[in-house]
This record gives structure tokens, sequence and C-alpha cells, in this order.
């Protein structure tokens, strides 16, 4: 995977001309299981029935419910088709038919009392997706106040997401606070 896309960068360092054979790509642009940065692919068993759809020339869905997905050149799909592709934060029932991709859209914030278990952040980041019905796929960054940095529960939730935590100072939290839907008085009074 990503073969083409080093064969372009060292063709541009070098100041030659990659030879892209791959027909997939050569006829359907980006392979798609060959994502940007942070996109996550949830079911790769259904690459090659799209990808074999859009090189035969048969319509194609594309569906994006978050995310830009423009690196797949939304002008190649349509509303209907006999393959699809679903860009969504949103946790999928396995088994679909559609192709599955979830783009790097959603942040957590954890906060914690001093001393609560880690395992009580796990358990907590993981209801909240779940109950939400969120990817954690679409996971892009975790964070928590900057006081918090040495939370074994922030830390967890971190962990158990892939990322490496955020700490945002108490200035930079108050900045946000007109973006948030349930803003918390005990959190604004501390």
């Amino acid at each position: 995977h990503g073969a083409n896309t080093m064969a372009q960068r060292i063709a541009a360092a070098l100041g030659g001309q990659a030879a892209i054979t791959t027909a997939g790509d050569l006829r359907t642009g980006p392979a798609l299981d060959d994502l940007p940065p942070g996109w996550v692919l949830d079911n790769p068993d259904r690459v090659k029935p799209v990808t074999a759809a859009l090189l035969a020339g048969d319509p194609v869905a594309l569906t994006v419910e978050a995310g830009d997905a423009s690196w797949l050149d939304p002008d190649r799909f349509g509303t209907d088709g006999v393959e699809s592709i679903l860009v969504t934060e949103r946790t999928v029932q396995k088994g679909t038919d559609s192709l599955i991709l979830h783009p790097p859209v959603l942040a957590v914030g954890v906060g914690a009392e001093r001393g609560v278990p880690a395992q009580e952040g796990l358990e907590a980041v993981r209801r909240v997706l779940t109950e939400n019905g969120l990817a954690a796929a679409s996971v892009a960054a975790v964070g928590s106040i900057d006081i918090k940095a040495d939370e074994p529960a922030v830390l967890a939730a971190a962990d158990l997401l892939r990322h490496d935590p955020r700490f945002l100072t108490a200035e930079e939290l108050e900045a946000q606070a007109p973006r948030l839907a349930n803003p918390s008085d005990i959190v604004f009074k501390e």
C-alpha cells in the first residue's frame, strides 16, 4: 500500500516522472486503500469490489456524512450505484455492503478529578463513544486542561485512542466556550 505515492514523492525529489501502472489508480484516481493521513478504512474486504465496479465503469455511490472527502474526486461518484462508499464518523454495523471510511473529525476532551483510576477514564470514553454511535477510528485528538497532564485517566484514554494527548491552558479552553453545546458551570467555576 502506498507505493504509487512513494514513487511520486521520489520522482518529485529527483526532478523525474513517476510511472504509475496500477490500473485502478490510472482510471479511478487514488487507491481506496491508500488513505490520507488520519483516515481509517473500516472494512478493507470491500475495497476490491468497489474498485472493480469503478474499473468496469459501473456507478458507485458516495455518501459523505463527515469530513472532507474531496481527495476521492466526488465528480466520479453518484448518489446510487452497484457499490457504495460511506464516509462517516459513526459506527456502522459489520457486514455492510458499503466501503466504510472514517475521517479524522472527532476530538475527545477528557476531564477527571484528581486520582481517578485509569480504568474509569477508559470506561467513560468508551461509554460516550458507544452511546453516541461514534467510531473511535474518527477520533483525531484527545485533549484536556494542562493541569491534568499527569492524570492516569486522561493518559489512559489517549492511549486507548492511539493519540498523544494535547493539553491546553485554561485561557485556550475558555476561548472555545462559544462552541460548546453543553457547557459545564462547574468546570467554568473551577
